[in-house]
């Protein structure tokens, strides 16, 4: 599979996944969609790949990589991949800023990288408010658990917080900065993964 059919494949699944997540108007958020099973056994050493940007928010995705990269390695005891050692092996692959790599490339990756998951992300939503009486900070996500081993996408998952949503819904106040909201996003996310049977490191 090349990476330009993985990616519009992926656009096409993500796509999909985000009518069905906006024709049910209840469910909770966030939303995490189990197409397969995690690996058995101690998971320790992960890769968060560098997260793709669908918004006009100028490095919008390298903001919420670094948050949420940040939170999962301060939540689980995980072994996280260096950022630099991941974009040096997408240089000599030639993936591209705006690419996910192909199943055979996670599979190098994997073994490069001496990993066991790979997360990857899209940013699909990112607003700040100027003042705190301007428009509202938003912040909208998609993220992907795969196998490292073949590849194969496991978990994935739609998360969107407006920062209104604090102080009308859980009265902590209104938040302004994306850089705060994404954390408040990656922190939930992180949590409903646990809910849903991701472990921490033991």
């Amino acid at each position: 599979m090349t990476p330009r059919l993985f990616n519009k494949l992926t656009i096409i699944f993500l796509g999909l996944f985000v009518l069905l997540i906006s024709s049910c108007a209840k469910q909770k958020l966030p939303a995490v969609y189990s197409m397969a099973p995690l690996p058995s056994g101690n998971i320790c050493r992960i890769a968060v790949l560098p997260f793709i940007n669908e918004t006009s928010f100028k490095d919008g995705e390298t903001l919420f990589y670094k948050v949420f990269q940040g939170e999962i390695a301060n939540t689980g005891n995980y072994t996280l991949a260096q950022e630099g050692d991941i974009r040096k092996v997408y240089r000599k692959m030639n993936i591209y800023p705006g690419e996910n790599p192909s199943f055979t490339q996670m599979k190098i990756l994997a073994d490069r990288l001496n990993t066991q998951l790979f997360i990857s992300g899209r940013l699909i939503e990112m607003q700040e408010a100027t003042s705190p009486s301007s428009t509202d900070a938003i912040v909208g996500v998609y993220l992907t658990i795969n196998d490292a081993k073949n590849g194969r996408a496991l978990w994935s998952t739609y998360h969107r917080r407006e920062g209104l949503e604090y102080l009308k819904i859980l009265h902590f106040g209104q938040i302004n900065s994306v850089i705060s909201l994404s954390r408040v996003v990656s922190r939930e996310i992180i949590d409903a993964w646990f809910k849903s049977g991701f472990k921490a490191c033991e």
